[in-house]
């Protein structure tokens, strides 16, 4: 394999490492450059300060899981798309279309950034035609009760 090969290889798995991390932090940290040990499933920033306490009023508990409910729509999809094409380009192109090779870094960057983009519209189109029912119906929900209390 070629420097340049290696590399780029080297920049495209480093980008696709960067991108996951950058996800975990955001999905379990309250802050993105926070260390670990801060860190835990469940605080993140898209529902960051979301889970209830005991001497939550009603109105606060109502707003924690209006907040909540657009964890989905705060969800970062670039990130997501970015390790997975990478992951799944690696894995046929090792496994499937080269067998025990990987092909020139153009062709692995071609493949990457067609799975991306496809990755990409999908989680959008899925979180903008299917989960945003959802946000927009426990919102509905939500003013009901707001408007009984």
């Amino acid at each position: 394999m070629k420097i340049k090969n290696i590399i780029m290889y080297a920049a495209i798995i480093a980008l696709a490492v960067f991108a996951a991390w950058l996800d975990r932090q955001d999905w379990e940290c309250p802050d993105i450059f926070i260390s670990r040990d801060k860190c835990e499933p469940g605080i993140g920033m898209p529902i960051r300060d979301t889970k209830p306490k005991n001497n939550d009023t009603y109105k606060e508990i109502l707003d924690k899981v209006k907040r909540a409910s657009e964890a989905e729509r705060q969800n970062i999809k670039w990130r997501k798309s970015v390790y997975l094409s990478v992951g799944i380009c690696f894995a046929l192109f090792v496994l499937i279309i080269t067998p025990g090779t990987l092909p020139e870094w153009t062709t692995f960057y071609t493949s990457v950034i067609t799975s991306f983009a496809m990755l990409y519209m999908h989680f959008n189109w899925y979180s903008y035609h299917r989960y945003s029912f959802a946000e927009k119906h426990i919102k509905e929900n939500i003013d009901k009760i707001y408007s009984k209390l």
